[in-house]
């Protein structure tokens, strides 16, 4: 089962905390799945 779960950072190793505080307060103790896939998009800006 596919579940979305969205959060952000600024950096790759702020990300992995970040996701893994939101999986936890989504799935709470006793559901926590074993493996996190992300899914990542990166907003470019560009000046023209």
């Amino acid at each position: 089962m596919t579940h979305s779960i969205y959060t952000e950072a600024d950096t790759l190793d702020e990300l992995r905390d970040m996701v893994r505080d939101a999986v936890m307060c989504h799935f709470g103790d006793d559901d926590i799945p074993s493996l996190i896939r992300l899914h990542i998009v990166k907003d470019v800006v560009i000046a023209v």
